[in-house]
């Protein structure tokens, strides 16, 4: 089998002759130096070095197009302000690389006609949408692909109302511009419709990702009635697209407590979830005693726990891994980013740790 015919396999409860190893976040740029210094070959991507094979997304975008224009307003010996690609003004300090560690200090709507000039840069038709390859050799390197393939709509409406509003005016807005929120769900559901058509109908796609983020350490952004009353009127048709065009998993990408919101999932016809974030309370195997086989798990190896070592991730996978993989509907990954924390030796170990298996 490859990783493609083993990530299915597991994800529906059959047996398969090894674990898909792939992980589903990327590595922190400042993870990989890290790695470059401690024994990873130069210009050689960690998944490469060790023989993984994580799902691929098909490059198409889900932004404003065309793009903002990144300019730089203001900066000094410590930061940079700046027009990022999706319209914000961030603050980004001069001593990180990766784009994780800007801090948002202004978003491009704050009322109904900025976001109808903000909808104009959110056509499923923009050129540039995808890829100037978008054609049958391209649909047929996904077709043949020996590793899963993908859709991530990024972002959906969580993200498309923290990105354009903020996260304080955008929860502000739920209760003070309904009507605007329901225009703004509606616009990006009906664009995401004709984008997963235009894919459908050429590339076999396994998993359909929804990028989200609606919770945190301690629970969700929603309330499970927020969610009916704002994502149920606009979120079907998504759903029935995908399902439609074969989709065998539809997957909430979210981080964070999704406890509260996860019955709702189920309901909406999500039927998996990563990275499923262990510092946050998630644990696979109580959540699939609780769901059974309505829900698919991919991640919760704790990247506190590769961190701290051997006797952390043995732990992981003996207490975690073997019961979820047994069972069935579940493929280990890491439940976030590898942080620069995770040294290339432990980091090695764990992965060495899921090939014996």
């Amino acid at each position: 089998m490859n990783a493609r015919e083993r990530f299915r396999r597991m994800m529906d409860f059959e047996a398969a002759d090894g674990l898909p190893l792939m992980e589903v976040e990327a590595y922190d740029q400042l993870t990989v130096e890290r790695w470059h210094k401690e024994g990873l070959p130069a210009k050689t991507s960690p998944a490469d070095a060790l023989g993984m094979k994580s799902p691929e997304a098909l490059p198409i975008d889900f932004f404003p197009v065309p793009h903002y224009e990144e300019r730089v307003l203001e900066e000094n010996d410590d930061y940079v302000i700046a027009i990022n690609f999706y319209g914000c003004k961030v603050k980004r300090p001069k001593d990180q690389s990766h784009y994780t560690y800007e801090g948002f200090l202004e978003h491009p709507v704050k009322c109904r006609d900025d976001w109808l000039r903000y909808r104009e840069r959110l056509d499923a038709d923009s050129p540039g949408r995808f890829p100037d390859d978008w054609g049958p050799e391209m649909w047929g390197r996904y077709n043949s692909a020996d590793r899963p393939v993908g859709l991530v709509i990024h972002p959906f409406f969580f993200r498309l109302g923290l990105y354009g509003m903020g996260l304080e005016n955008f929860m502000m807005a739920f209760y003070d511009q309904p009507d605007l929120l329901h225009e703004m769900f509606d616009h990006r559901a009906e664009m995401s419709v004709k984008i997963i058509e235009k894919v459908v109908a050429h590339v076999k796609i396994d998993y359909c990702c929804i990028a989200e983020d609606l919770a945190f350490r301690h629970s969700t952004h929603i309330s499970p009635a927020m969610y009916r009353e704002f994502w149920s009127p606009h979120q079907p048709q998504v759903i029935e697209a995908l399902k439609r065009g074969g989709v065998r998993y539809i997957v909430m990408w979210s981080s964070g407590d999704l406890r509260p919101l996860l019955p709702l999932f189920i309901e909406a016809g999500f039927n998996a979830t990563w990275p499923c974030e262990d510092f946050a309370g998630m644990n696979v195997n109580e959540l699939a005693k609780e769901y059974g086989r309505d829900m698919r798990f991919v991640g919760n190896i704790g990247i506190r726990s590769v961190a701290q070592g051997k006797e952390a991730i043995d732990r992981e996978i003996e207490t975690k891994v073997i019961p979820a993989i047994e069972r069935g509907g579940y493929v280990p990954t890491l439940d976030d980013e590898a942080p620069p924390e995770i040294s290339w030796g432990n980091y090695c170990y764990y992965v060495n740790r899921l090939k014996e298996l």
